[in-house]
């Protein structure tokens, strides 16, 4: 399969955009945002990797479900 990245799609069919905004937030689903903890500073540990690899990417990784999408 080809090897996609955000540059390269293009959607053919037209959609709104921000259907939820930070204004349209329905409140149970905001105040479950707010009450959740912050990732921790796994960021701090990148010096002592040998690999190269961003540490707090194997906690959370915005990006994996559109890495996952494309193939």
């Amino acid at each position: 399969s080809p090897n996609l990245d955000a540059a390269q799609y293009k959607r053919k069919d037209v959609s709104d955009q921000q259907i939820m905004t930070r204004t349209s937030v329905p409140r149970a689903i905001l105040e479950t945002y707010h009450s959740c903890d912050a990732p921790p500073a796994l960021n701090e540990m990148n010096p002592y990797r040998d690999d190269g690899k961003i540490s707090l990417k194997f906690y959370t990784d915005p990006d994996y479900f559109f890495r996952f999408w494309c193939k």
